[in-house]
């Protein structure tokens, strides 16, 4: 019984790190869908891989 009193004391320092954590990559997931769409607009595919997009795009919504 002990050991899940100490347990539950960790919880409440680990749970709001995680949440935290948790919106940072949120975060810079938007970034980088923004970053991606812009260099799509500025370029207007150009190239041999501009089509290929790994944060922005139909069927990536596994990546973010």
């Amino acid at each position: 019984m002990e050991h899940l009193v100490q347990f539950k004391v960790h919880l409440k320092d680990i749970v709001p790190l995680k949440v935290a954590e948790r919106e940072y990559y949120k975060s810079f997931s938007n970034y980088l869908q923004k970053y991606e769409d812009f260099k799509l607009k500025r370029t207007n595919a150009v190239g041999e891989l501009a089509h290929v997009t790994l944060i922005s795009g139909p069927g990536n919504d596994h990546l973010k």
